[in-house]
């Protein structure tokens, strides 16, 4: 729920993404002779070209081909452009059922040549763990962490892998379906009451006002710190966008975050007993605690008092991090 800044580590990370996906990095994954994406593509597009009826459909994988290393580096502000330009037109072909192998509609054989569920469960997870990502960055209620049974020499297996979902969903615009800053790890919720749909939020962005777009706000709209006694179950929590209010309205309506915090407020209210009941004294020999454990300093001391990472670059580590650091920093800074 918050976004990731594109500065160079990104940057480099996205451009040996696209590498990989090259061919060029075979030590990272291997894709074989002669059938890395863009050479599937090259054999989809040559075989649509022997089918008169098929011309608009090679034209689409043409573009694709042709734009293949930007569209694994394109960033979300460029999305729109590269529809607009280059595939709208042809919307109406990607239901069309081709046979390829197998007979099932276009976007899927796309989807095949491109390579996503190659590089889901094992290339993305790597740069996920590499941006220390474990949450749903679409709610930060849950882990984007799951489990994934596959078949090895005859044996069932499991692996612990991300989820993934298509900002712009893959039905609509496969060719994004491999894009880095279109992959986007989410909770198995999320990804399904957003299904085909487009969201408004992406988790990445280039400018550093769009990062911290969304907060949690506490009702009622009081120093709760200052009262002796309150009644917790008075409080309440809602996600607000100020800047942006149809983008909030499209969260809400896609992934219901006030209808999933409305059942963490436990963790609220343990949040403020926490501010309240610990003093200064209690801090400070928490911190020389910590000091003496940990001589070079830790990350984040804050998780230490709160039980939740405190530092904004780490609200994707831990569920409901992002709600217990907006309630802190409403309610009284530590």
């Amino acid at each position: 729920m918050r976004r990731i800044l594109i500065d160079d580590t990104i940057e480099s990370r996205a451009s040996e993404f696209a590498k990989v996906m090259n061919g060029e990095m075979p030590d990272k994954l291997d894709w074989g002779v002669g059938k890395t994406p863009l050479e599937k593509l090259k054999a989809f597009y040559r075989e649509l070209r022997k089918d008169s009826s098929h011309y608009n459909h090679a034209l689409y994988v043409y573009n694709i081909i042709v734009l293949y290393k930007n569209l694994l580096i394109a960033k979300p502000h460029q999305f729109e452009f590269i529809y607009e330009s280059y595939f709208k037109q042809w919307d109406d072909l990607l239901d069309n059922k081709i046979d390829f192998g197998s007979e099932k509609e276009f976007y899927k054989h796309i989807i095949d040549c491109m390579g996503y569920a190659k590089i889901r469960s094992g290339l993305m997870r790597e740069y996920m763990k590499a941006q220390r990502i474990k949450t749903c960055v679409y709610c930060n209620a849950q882990y984007a962490v799951t489990t994934e049974e596959f078949k090895e020499e005859g044996k069932n297996k499991r692996i612990g892998t991300y989820q993934f979902d298509h900002n712009w969903p893959e039905s609509n615009y496969p060719f994004l379906c491999t894009s880095y800053f279109n992959l986007l790890p989410c909770c198995p919720t999320c990804n399904q009451t957003k299904l085909q749909r487009k969201a408004g939020f992406n988790l990445y962005t280039t400018d550093t006002t769009e990062q911290d777009v969304f907060r949690f706000k506490l009702t009622p709209d009081k120093a709760v710190l200052a009262y002796v006694s309150y009644d917790m179950d008075k409080l309440e929590v809602h996600l607000k966008c100020d800047s942006n209010p149809d983008l909030l309205k499209n969260h809400q309506e896609l992934f219901h975050i006030d209808l999933i915090y409305a059942e963490h407020i436990d963790v609220v209210e343990r949040v403020i007993v926490v501010l309240r009941s610990n003093g200064d004294y209690y801090r400070k020999s928490l911190q020389e605690g910590l000091d003496e454990l940990f001589p070079n300093g830790v990350e984040d001391p804050g998780y230490f008092f709160f039980g939740y990472y405190m530092h904004k670059d780490n609200v994707h580590l831990q569920p409901l991090s992002k709600m217990v650091q907006d309630v802190v920093s409403q309610v009284g800074n530590v």
